[in-house]
């Protein structure tokens, strides 16, 4: 497995929403699987940043369950026993009843942390370019963070060869809201000379610890 870059502030805060974005093949489900692993061990990301052990969901629309286990297997976790993966096709953010259904499965399970992969899948229906649309969905997850003191992880995609962009946080598919509404966005990328998948902060809001 390649190494990683020490990401500053990474999950320092709970009571926060967080974006991890990268280009298709970067590794962000690894990635995230590592997290979810760390977390629900109470054992330190990456080896060096310190995580209070929690109950941790994913949900996904990207991968089955099989790819789930090769990826266990991939990167030698020992234990998923705190972990609820919920493969749900068609479940959609911006479906008052599938929200409902994850704010029942926070009240009632007590996830510390919940991992979902990705937003354009969850978010089909709108226009992610919209601002009103994109920031009424951001607003309610921060609010469910918040509420049941929990970190809500996005995942979530860069554009592909975008020639103008100045900065790297240019990159990111959608409204400017994607940027400005949650408290800590991250890019993951590969660095070219050494192959190893670095993880670096884009933007530190104010979450609440």
């Amino acid at each position: 497995m390649e190494s990683f870059c020490k990401a500053p502030g990474l999950f320092e805060y709970r009571r926060s929403l967080i974006l991890l974005a990268g280009k298709g093949g970067v590794g962000k489900s690894m990635i995230a699987l590592h997290i979810a692993h760390a977390v629900s061990n109470g054992q330190r990301i990456f080896d060096h940043y310190a995580s209070e052990k929690c109950k941790v969901l994913i949900i996904d629309q990207e991968n089955s369950l099989s790819v789930y286990k090769q990826r266990v297997e991939l990167l030698g976790l020992n234990s998923l026993d705190n972990i609820d993966a919920l493969i749900l096709q068609g479940f959609r953010l911006n479906d008052p009843g599938h929200f409902e259904f994850l704010e029942e499965n926070l009240n009632r399970k007590g996830y510390g942390l919940v991992i979902m992969n990705c937003w354009t899948n969850l978010v089909r229906g709108i226009d992610e370019n919209k601002a009103g649309e994109v920031a009424d969905i951001l607003t309610k997850l921060r609010r469910l963070a918040y509420r049941y003191d929990a970190t809500i992880l996005l995942i979530h995609h860069l554009r592909k060869n975008l020639p103008y962009a100045v900065e790297e946080i240019d990159e990111l598919r959608g409204s400017s809201v994607l940027v400005n509404e949650p408290d800590m966005v991250y890019l993951a990328y590969v660095e070219k000379m050494s192959g190893n998948r670095i993880i670096r902060r884009l933007k530190l809001g104010m979450a609440m610890k």
